[in-house]
């Protein structure tokens, strides 16, 4: 299985839409978590049924910020548990299988006090998944001064919150394949900051379940978020879409931006790797 989660900024300009409908041609996930829509539902269904999927769970967002969206295809079943301005949380079976584990999509918030109580919230709700639980997004906090790079270091106390509620909660934060940041102020030279904030955390019995789970890290593109994805059982690693540049392109401020910071981006791997 696939899933795919995404900051996207804003689910209604081009270039996120163009970003998002190649990311679901190349990699087919099974589900799609998509936080910062920033657009109504009779908005969002649109975006989805042009890339393929027909069913979703929708939270509006507060007037022009927030939002958040599920999405998953026929071949799983998924029943929602529950919802808010924060996350989704939804019961997964896929079919043919017994086995029934939770994934959990979240925005959490960038104000330490408030993410602090949003914490506390994911904590109650985990306690009753018993480790069959994957909890994804954008946590907006990093487990250590190394998930940053440029600007000041995060004080002790955020990194502690975040940490103590991975560990009381027993879960396993799997790594990313490649570039080790997810998020940029896009910003050049000194100013440039790049941090860790979106990721996979799953519980103890969904790691022994899956055991080869995999992250990528995939190039961002309308956003300043990089989507991320796990495949459960993964595979030979490639995309499957042919690459077209359209002229309509130039008329986009970020593109000749994005180009130049994803040439300059260093890809650790092997030489094949990095030049995919």
């Amino acid at each position: 299985m696939r899933t795919i989660v995404w900051n996207c900024r804003g689910l209604g300009r081009p270039l996120t839409i163009h970003t998002l409908k190649g990311i679901c041609k190349s990699h087919s996930p099974e589900i799609v978590f998509i936080s910062e829509t920033k657009n109504q539902s009779r908005q969002v269904e649109a975006k989805l049924r042009v890339c393929g999927y027909e069913n979703w769970h929708i939270v509006n967002p507060a007037g022009v910020a927030g939002g958040l969206v599920l999405a998953w295809k026929d071949i799983i079943s998924v029943q929602i548990i529950s919802s808010g301005e924060f996350f989704v949380a939804a019961e997964i079976k896929e079919v043919g299988s017994s086995e029934v584990w939770a994934f959990v999509g979240v925005h959490l918030s960038c104000s330490e006090q408030i993410r602090s109580l949003q914490f506390e919230e994911l904590i109650t709700m985990s306690q009753h998944m018993e480790g069959k639980v994957v909890i994804a997004g954008d946590f907006n906090a990093i487990t250590s001064q190394a998930e940053k790079e440029g600007g000041g270091q995060k004080s002790a106390t955020t990194i502690a919150t975040f940490t103590n509620f991975i560990d009381s909660n027993e879960l396993v934060d799997i790594r990313m394949v490649g570039h080790p940041f997810t998020w940029t102020n896009r910003r050049q030279g000194e100013d440039l900051v790049k941090e860790r904030l979106d990721r996979y955390l799953v519980g103890m019995e969904w790691k022994l379940k899956f055991s080869n789970a995999v992250v990528h890290r995939l190039t961002e593109s309308g956003s300043d978020h990089a989507p991320i994805l796990m495949e459960t059982e993964p595979q030979s690693w490639h995309s499957k879409r042919r690459f077209k540049y359209q002229e309509r392109w130039c008329g986009e401020e970020d593109v000749k931006r994005i180009v130049s910071e994803v040439w300059r981006m260093e890809v650790v791997g092997s030489a094949m790797f990095s030049l995919a």
